[in-house]
């Protein structure tokens, strides 16, 4: 996310979510911030991004 260029939305789309609000809904409980607080943290930080990935059982 923080090294694209694709809007919050666009990137919902891509990841196929119905609907961008649903994208924002299900980033906030994985990350606990919202799609543009978390792209905003991370540039200001300039930290790596961490990887964020489900593993099912």
């Amino acid at each position: 996310m923080t090294e694209s260029e694709l809007s919050i939305e666009q990137i919902a789309d891509k990841l196929q979510f119905s609907s961008a609000s649903h994208f924002f809904q299900h980033f906030r409980q994985w990350t606990g911030l919202t799609p543009h607080k978390f792209r905003n943290q991370k540039v200001k930080e300039n930290l790596p991004t961490a990887n964020y990935t489900t593993t099912y059982l």
